[in-house]
């Protein structure tokens, strides 16, 4: 029997491919002749560029673009070699982790490294592009893709405004005269796993502008910007996504991309499956073994664990999952977890766990052993 091995990022760990290998090799000292089959996956965060770089040929490259706060840095996206399509991951040039805590400042953010690099997708030929939106420095409503691909943001003046949070404010019309020809030839497809409306308490400013630095003011500040950005963006195109599910997600970036790129947005963990060819290979799977940093109820409701458990039972496979944390074990086993195991054995600080991620977690799985075993046994 084969067991399938697809874990989500151990953020500020492990990597998805670096817990699947440490899993991996556990798994075959501690069973001898199991087949294991290592799925790197991501929902659309960070990541995500690595995990699809393992699923299918292709090639990186790197390209100069402003960082989250407009300074040059190099950013790699993914070229598929098979087709005329690019992965881009918004961590890679907008990223909350490419900033120190000091650093995060949503009102001055950018997401136009981002966007310079769609551009540059599709000035290679690329008729797809992917585009990962998670773990975003931003709340700027997507304007820094909309500026990369030629649409300008005026103020009352006609002078054109930066893409940044508090420029937001400021917009009063939107001038499409320049947009570069060939968007209208490219399909994008946005991977996200929040279903967040663009305003209001649960929408991109009041959720997650605090956890990028905003101050209770900047909140404020940026709900307004959002709204004055979707009230403009309405009377140019005749069309409003920001009550469609994940317009806030990244900071207003779902919005964004829909609203000027014509994005689909799409679940980043199904997306996943299908580019991974997951469903095929689950079909000969005695065994799937997931996992992520922190499992809580959250993890029961959409997130990659939670995807890939649906697809598990469709199967009628066995799933367990490992984490550095747990919370709710209830809930995920009512979802259909057959176990979830924390990988720390006793009292210790989260940054002591975080250091000897990869050491617990093989631990863990070795402990395991005897549960796996079962699981296989049980599969006619």
């Amino acid at each position: 029997m084969k067991i399938i091995v697809a874990c989500n990022p151990f953020k500020g760990s492990l990597s998805s491919v670096e817990a699947g290998h440490i899993i991996a090799r556990a798994l075959k000292q501690a069973i001898p002749g199991v087949c294991v089959d290592e799925v790197p996956i991501a929902d659309g965060g960070d990541g995500t560029l690595d995990c699809l770089a393992a699923a299918a040929p292709c090639r990186r490259v790197r390209k100069k673009v402003p960082g989250p706060l407009g300074e040059p840095m190099f950013a790699d996206y993914l070229l598929f070699k098979n087709r005329p399509a690019a992965v881009v991951e918004m961590a890679r040039a907008s990223g909350l982790a490419l900033l120190t805590r000091e650093q995060r400042n949503p009102m001055k953010a950018t997401a136009l490294g981002t966007g310079l690099l769609i551009k540059a997708a599709i000035k290679k030929g690329c008729h797809e592009i992917i585009v990962g939106i998670g773990g975003s420095a931003t709340t700027e409503g997507g304007m820094g893709p909309a500026a990369a691909m030629g649409y300008r943001f005026l103020d009352a003046h006609g002078m054109e405004l930066y893409p940044r949070g508090e420029n937001m404010l400021h917009v009063r019309r939107i001038d499409t005269s320049n947009v570069m020809p060939e968007l209208k030839n490219t399909r994008i497809t946005v991977a996200c796993d929040v279903t967040n409306p663009l305003l209001g308490p649960q929408g991109a400013s009041a959720m997650y502008a605090p956890q990028k630095g905003a101050s209770p003011a900047d909140v404020k500040k940026l709900e307004k910007g959002l709204k004055q950005l979707a009230d403009i963006a309405a009377e140019t195109f005749e069309s409003d996504a920001r009550n469609t599910p994940g317009a806030g997600a990244a900071g207003g970036m779902g919005f964004g991309l829909m609203t000027f790129l014509g994005a689909e947005l799409v679940s980043g963990i199904h997306m996943m499956i299908r580019a991974t060819g997951l469903d095929e290979r689950m079909k000969h799977a005695g065994l799937l073994i997931t996992g992520e940093g922190r499992m809580d109820a959250q993890s029961a409701h959409g997130k990659a664990p939670f995807g890939l458990l649906e697809l598990a039972r469709r199967h009628h496979v066995p799933a367990v999952a490992f984490c550095g944390a747990v919370e709710g074990e209830k809930e995920l086993h009512k979802a259909g977890f057959d176990a979830v195991i924390p990988i720390v054995p006793g009292p210790m600080t989260l940054e002591q766990a975080m250091d000897q991620a990869g050491p617990l977690l093989q631990r863990a799985v070795v402990r395991s052993v005897g549960l796996f075993k079962l699981c296989l046994e049980s599969r006619p």
